[in-house]
């Protein structure tokens, strides 16, 4: 019965999303196509190679620290500690990331920007995020100290502030 509770609440939001979607004004930028195609692809991986993969560094801080700390933390804190599962979540908490999206949409011009923000954000997510427990706990049995996810976190959001230096700063022209 509770599983129906989202579905009945996705429903009861729907027609207010819709009244909303029609009511945007749209950028209305001509007839450009906006699907995935191998000239888009081609402009995105050689034109903009760097740009996604900056992109791609710059997420991985942010979710490097935000699979630690929501995934791996609670898991820690019951197993290493002791504490009951119901308070393993307490003081476990999830980062804004707002400013990189707007910093991710930036980035690229608009022509690349919907597949080239969705490469580079899989991207980092799959194989930083997906990985980031793992690592965490190889790192406890490689070292043997319980803080080397900190070190772990430390340095690859220290990577993402270096990639996000190394991106071309847009506000002075337009990226299209």
């Amino acid at each position: 019965m509770a599983w129906r509770v989202p579905f009945a609440l996705g429903l009861l939001i729907a027609p207010f999303g819709i009244y909303l979607r029609r009511r945007l004004a749209d950028d209305n930028l001509g007839a450009e196509h906006h699907g995935l195609s191998r000239r888009m692809l081609r402009e995105l991986f050689i034109g903009h190679l760097r740009t996604l993969l900056l992109i791609a560094l710059t997420v991985m801080g942010g979710t490097v620290s935000i699979y630690i700390l929501n995934f791996y933390m609670p898991t820690y804190a019951i197993h290493t500690p002791g504490l009951p599962m119901s308070l393993s979540m307490l003081l476990c908490c999830s980062m804004g990331s707002a400013s990189e999206f707007a910093l991710m949409c930036e980035s690229f011009p608009r022509r690349v920007r919907a597949t080239g923000i969705s490469i580079a954000y899989a991207l980092a997510v799959c194989v930083f995020g997906g990985t980031a427990q793992r690592v965490a706990t190889w790192l406890i049995r490689v070292t043997g100290s319980k803080l080397a996810p900190a070190g772990y976190v430390t340095l690859c959001v220290l990577a993402s502030l270096v990639a996000v230096s190394l991106l071309r700063e847009t506000a002075k022209g337009a990226t299209d």
